[in-house]
């Protein structure tokens, strides 16, 4: 059997060079996270991956997402969590919600807020967990999309009536061609 030109097997991605050096790159790495943290509340390593290099294989992608929230963890940052169902989730920390704070003043919205006591309550988060990493891996593709709790605050009116029931219920709506 002849063999398969050179050419015909896959060649790895060109490096991305467009972040500069790589300390810019740990740093934009570092400072992409946390502001996944501060808008989901807690992610895991997949749902950083995916944020943090959607080009990229998956190995190259959860490799860098667990080297950048392994440097979190030990700057106190972050914090992590297993569920009920043994899986690591991360939260962000006061001190990573303080860091954010900190550089709203350089043009960021200043609203992070530590998730870590919101975490620890938590026993099963999968559904949540599994919002996240599908809002990530569309954005990924330059689609907008909203978890749960975005839309909620974004669409529905709040019920002063009831306070267990704090949205009011609407009419779901399918579009079809």
């Amino acid at each position: 059997k002849p063999k398969p030109p050179a050419a015909a097997k896959r060649a790895a991605p060109p490096f991305d060079r467009s972040l500069g050096t790589p300390k810019a790159r740990q740093a934009q790495h570092r400072l992409a996270c946390l502001k996944l943290l501060a808008r989901f509340k807690y992610v895991r390593s997949l749902d950083v991956a995916a944020a943090l290099a959607p080009q990229s294989s998956f190995k190259g992608a959860l490799s860098t997402a667990n080297r950048t929230l392994k440097r979190l963890l030990a700057d106190k940052l972050v914090t992590r969590y297993l569920s009920d169902s043994r899986r690591t989730y991360y939260a962000l920390g006061a001190k990573g919600a303080r860091f954010l704070r900190d550089l709203a003043t350089e043009g960021g919205d200043g609203t992070a807020q530590a998730s870590s006591s919101r975490a620890s309550e938590r026993t099963n988060p999968e559904h949540a967990l599994w919002s996240v990493f599908a809002v990530v891996t569309s954005e990924a593709r330059g689609l907008t999309s909203l978890t749960e709790r975005e839309f909620q605050a974004r669409f529905l009116k709040p019920n002063t009536k009831n306070p267990r029931r704090p949205h009011k219920s609407f009419p779901l709506y399918y579009i079809t061609d």
